[in-house]
């Protein structure tokens, strides 16, 4: 009688732990949580969503699906009767090494962080990530350079009293040998701060060919003679700062007045402001 007494506890033992989860004597009450038992459902390939999708009838909101064949997560954001299989996640093969971008050509080697995590393009900026060592702040060299590329889109605004000092810029207008106005549409806010003119080989020069340096309409400079010197440097005498600071998207403009011949190159130095 002992013996039988002790198999059936033994076997209600077992058969309170395989369901309840708990021995029968540890003076808890034991619940099996709705769904806490579910298995990700599994399909080969994307599912279908819909009244006749994918486990329509069978899986509930929430359920997650399993694609076997791309390896990729599912979730049902519907009803148990439509489903509707919302993608989570990707196991793509993402790039395990960076590619330096070349002129901002986006590289795609990163993984998203959106809530369903997907391949996304991303540049590095020249000098601000060096992939042999995951450090930042490497310096950049010439030969990281495309040869001929730099300009003054990278110049920054100098600011007054400065420590470190400013960039300045140039532009060079060519001025044909007619009377006229020769405009160049400024990309940034610029303020002139000297103006020179390299008169043509031609001899053929007098006081009265002149040019002269403007903010639109408004005469930033004096108007410079050529005279008659050949392949002379002529610089303005003066700076009107009512109108040598040209705005983004302003006009500056060159104006020529021709007696005998007008053709110079101008030059045009400026600083960036804000």
């Amino acid at each position: 009688m002992k013996k039988l007494n002790r198999m059936l506890m033994l076997m209600l033992r077992v058969f309170c732990m395989t369901i309840f989860m708990c021995p029968p004597d540890s003076g808890e009450s034991a619940y099996i949580i709705e769904g806490s038992r579910k298995r990700a459902w599994r399909n080969a390939g994307a599912p279908s969503d819909g009244t006749s999708g994918t486990y329509a009838g069978i899986a509930d909101k929430g359920d997650l699906l399993i694609d076997t064949t791309n390896g990729t997560l599912y979730q049902n954001t519907n009803t148990k009767a439509s489903p509707t299989w919302t993608q989570k996640s990707s196991l793509a093969t993402y790039g395990l090494v960076g590619d330096m971008a070349a002129n901002g050509t986006a590289v795609a080697n990163a993984v998203g962080t959106s809530s369903a995590p997907a391949r996304v393009d991303h540049v590095h900026k020249v000098g601000e990530h060096d992939h042999s060592d995951n450090t930042k702040g490497s310096p950049v060299v010439e030969a990281g350079i495309t040869p001929a590329s730099l300009t003054g889109l990278v110049a920054k605004q100098v600011a007054d009293v400065n420590v470190i000092g400013g960039l300045v810029v140039l532009h060079r207008i060519d001025v044909a040998d007619a009377s006229g106005d020769n405009d160049v549409t400024l990309t940034h806010k610029t303020r002139v701060i000297d103006v020179w003119g390299l008169n043509t080989g031609i001899a053929a020069h007098a006081t009265d060919d002149t040019w002269q340096v403007k903010n639109g309409s408004n005469a930033i400079s004096d108007a410079v003679a050529k005279t008659a010197a050949v392949n002379a440097i002529k610089r303005i005498g003066t700076i009107d700062p009512t109108y040598a600071e040209i705005a983004a998207g302003g006009t500056l403009r060159i104006t020529a007045v021709k007696d005998t011949n007008a053709a110079v190159t101008v030059y045009v130095l400026g600083i960036r402001v804000s």
